[in-house]
């Protein structure tokens, strides 16, 4: 189970005059099972100059305010890079994001919902490992 997914979200506009392709950047964070039927209330554009975009997420059972300079991370992979042409995501961006959200919930597993992560990965059959390698 992933705890954060993010990367490029494209479609066509639909508040203009002439509908034209557009890309933004996404990120989608999970939250704990209790909070799911309070999503609805939180659908609206997001001010990170009224509010930090932190203070959604521990609305809804995140621990985000746990991390320093989470809402700086957040806000920054969303701005991206300007000075390019095209929207993209780095692997390194990625992952810089990725574990400061897995840091979130493993230093907060008490919290309703987070599952700690496994301390080993379960093992697979020589079979297994063929079947991959084919």
């Amino acid at each position: 189970m992933a705890n954060v997914l993010a990367g490029v979200m494209s479609g066509v506009t639909f508040l203009d005059a002439v509908p034209q392709p557009a890309s933004t950047r996404i990120v989608m964070i999970r939250i704990p099972s209790p909070a799911a039927g309070a999503l609805e209330a939180t659908n609206r554009y997001l001010d990170p100059a009224e509010e930090p975009i932190s203070s959604d997420l521990a609305a809804l059972g995140v621990p985000a305010g746990t991390s320093a300079g989470f809402d700086a991370l957040l806000e920054a992979f969303l701005r991206g890079d300007h000075a390019r042409d095209y929207i993209k995501v780095d692997a390194s961006e990625y992952s810089r994001l990725a574990l400061a959200v897995d840091r979130m919930f493993i230093e907060n597993e008490a919290v309703a919902g987070a599952r700690p992560v496994p301390a080993q990965a379960p093992r697979c059959s020589r079979d297994t490992v063929r079947l991959v390698r084919a």
